[in-house]
């Protein structure tokens, strides 16, 4: 038996001795990886990440029916998603689709040099003016203001180039039919 099996199992016999408290508590199994345990004892799987620097997460499942073992595979996998600037959490309502998946959709689909480029636009301009909006609810009017804004804090340049690329999402979210049309001026 390897150190990776011993390890495994060390951390599967950690997760079946929790036992409930007083109140719900999380482990934290390292790399966003955790594990909540509710006040009845429930024990839940939990990945937790960072991306276009918006924090995030996803249920992974229920633990016995997952093991600590499925939980590491799926956390391993969803690690690697992340680092190649695709959302491990799948869409589940269209209409409920916020600016950073379909950021991640649009980005996605770039070279790495043009990927660069783009993911500072929307990290740094585009999801400060539309923090928490779904995308479907974003009109013409309100970018219009927000590129106003952005001009006038960055300027004209600056402006354009989340013009361009905030059109280009658009484009992205019309395709997979979560808006009708392309609300960018």
């Amino acid at each position: 038996m390897n150190d990776d099996e011993k390890e495994i199992l060390k951390k599967e016999k950690e997760v079946e001795k929790l036992k409930p408290k007083g109140k719900a508590y999380r482990l934290t199994l390292g790399n966003g990886l955790l594990m909540r345990v509710s006040k009845s004892g429930e024990k839940v799987w939990y990945y937790y990440y960072k991306i276009l620097g918006k924090q995030r997460s996803f249920t992974i499942g229920k633990y016995p029916d997952v093991s600590y073992r499925d939980a590491r595979r799926i956390q391993q996998q969803a690690r690697q998603s992340v680092i190649e600037y695709r959302d491990p959490k799948p869409l589940k309502d269209l209409n409920k689709t916020d600016l950073v998946q379909v950021s991640l959709i649009y980005l996605e689909q770039l070279s790495i040099a043009r990927r660069h480029v783009a993911e500072g636009v929307v990290r740094n301009s585009l999801l400060p003016a539309f923090a928490g909006r779904q995308i479907a609810e974003i009109g013409p009017d309100e970018i219009d203001a927000a590129l106003y804004q952005i001009e006038h804090d960055e300027g004209r340049g600056r402006a354009r180039l989340c013009r361009g690329v905030l059109r280009l999402i658009f484009d992205c979210a019309r395709a997979a039919g979560i808006v009708r049309r392309n609300p960018v001026p």
